[in-house]
């Protein structure tokens, strides 16, 4: 009877720790913590199988040269193998979502770079140019990062033939940085703002390209079923509250000059309305004028050695970059303890929301959740840029340890109906940051 006891038990936490999310337990304490290891637990369940049964072995044979009554075999066999196959079951997971280390490759023509990285304020300025060099990017997000060392880049790169801007937005009620966003300036002119995004309080903010705004106004004034979801498929009306929203009022910067009226850019629908734009501080654009007489060269290599010598004018050679009109840097709360557990939920679901809701949107960022997590489940007709390349098994915190065992908590997740994810890839450990960079290549539809 107890050995039957211990075995049911042990099976029910295997299958929540399988499929939290059909029973509604991946966002509740411990489960939401420890599906986001799930490499990491799979060893741990065949390991702790394995042990099981050298403890047992061992005892038995300490009792027989005792005297002593010797433990049997069926249970703890029969919990190893559960325990093994449970592990075997993380692992399946794992590899279903792909575990493809390549990377992308060089970007080539008509392709946009993103690279998201949250450098944990520790990260110094030089590697993070060689880092954006190296990886040829067009929009890196920052978080954990002040505006200070997001200018600093802004300057090496602008420097180095690769003129950049830097915005930039400060955590408030926290210790850590906030959230820095480098932008290419031939992909134009952006301006920010925190209109209807979770107030995460950790500096999550919305560049909106020059412009962009007023195109997607007009769109949705003359065809206002042009984003409602055509391409939905058959999920379409489960988010049909916010998928035709039309860009409303509010009062923003653009170009850095005078406020713009009030149409200016879309709203960024979240659930139960709309969030408080003021939660912190947001910096002022940092230009950086262009130097003029540098030999641009390429750099699209995807291996580099943080803190190499660099080359001077190292520009991009890639044609047709596509402009983004909207992107999201993010940077939500982590469900480290039960307090902050309400938070981290609302503030996954409402940057997914973001995502599904706003066309033709790029939300990258330290999410600090994975597709186990509440609001990426089902991110349609967003798409996440490692599960649609087949590396979303691999994760990026912790950085020291192996991708496989690690979480996968940084994202780059974008609108699937005006995007197509062309390559993705997690790399190598930057400096002191307990996170791993991630790249995407992103190219229109």
């Amino acid at each position: 009877m107890l050995a039957a006891v211990v075995l049911a038990a042990a099976a029910a936490v295997l299958v929540v720790l399988l499929a939290p999310d059909r029973l509604g337990l991946a966002d509740r304490t411990p489960v939401a913590q420890l599906v986001a290891l799930r490499g990491l637990l799979a060893l741990l369940l065949v390991g702790a199988g394995v042990l099981l049964v050298g403890v047992v072995g061992g005892w038995r044979q300490i009792a027989t040269r005792a005297g002593l009554r010797r433990p049997g075999w069926p249970l703890p066999l029969a919990l190893a193998a559960l325990l093994a196959l449970g592990g075997a079951a993380q692992a399946a997971v794992v590899a279903a979502r792909g575990v493809d280390g390549s990377g992308p490759g060089p970007a080539a023509d008509g392709e946009l770079v993103v690279l998201s990285f949250n450098t944990f304020g520790v990260v110094p300025a030089g590697d993070l140019v060689a880092l954006v060099e190296q990886q040829d990017a067009d929009v890196t997000v920052l978080a954990e990062t002040s505006g200070a060392t997001a200018r600093e880049v802004a300057r090496a790169l602008t420097d180095a033939g690769r003129p950049t801007t830097a915005l930039a937005a400060d955590a408030t009620g926290t210790r850590v940085e906030g959230v820095a966003l480098l932008v290419r300036d031939e992909l134009g002119a952006y301006t920010q703002t925190t209109a209807g995004l979770p107030a995460t309080e950790l500096g999550t903010f919305a560049a909106v390209r020059a412009g962009a705004a007023e195109a997607m106004a007009t769109t949705a004034e003359t065809d206002p079923g042009a984003d409602a979801g055509a391409d939905r498929g058959a999920d379409a009306g489960s988010h049909t509250d916010t998928a035709s929203a039309v860009p409303t009022a509010s009062t923003m910067h653009l170009g850095g000059d005078a406020p713009a009226s009030d149409d200016a850019y879309p709203a960024y629908p979240a659930r139960g309305g709309g969030l408080p734009g003021n939660a912190y501080t947001v910096d002022d654009a940092y230009t950086v004028d262009a130097h003029s007489g540098e030999t641009p060269s390429s750099s699209g290599d995807t291996a580099y050695t943080i803190g190499a010598p660099r080359t001077v004018g190292v520009a991009a050679t890639r044609t047709g970059v596509p402009a983004p009109d909207v992107v999201v840097a993010a940077h939500t709360r982590a469900p480290s303890a039960g307090s902050s557990m309400p938070d981290w939920r609302a503030h996954a679901e409402g940057i997914a929301e973001v995502c599904r809701s706003t066309p033709g949107a790029i939300v990258a960022g330290d999410l600090n959740a994975t597709l186990d997590h509440p609001g990426l489940t089902d991110l349609r007709p967003c798409v996440d840029a490692a599960a649609a390349t087949g590396a979303a098994g691999l994760g990026t915190w912790p950085a020291d340890v192996p991708r496989l065992l690690a979480a996968p908590i940084d994202h780059v997740l974008v609108d699937g109906r005006a995007w197509r994810v062309t390559g993705f890839g997690v790399l190598p450990q930057v400096g002191s940051s307990d996170h791993r960079p991630v790249v995407a290549h992103l190219a229109r539809r």
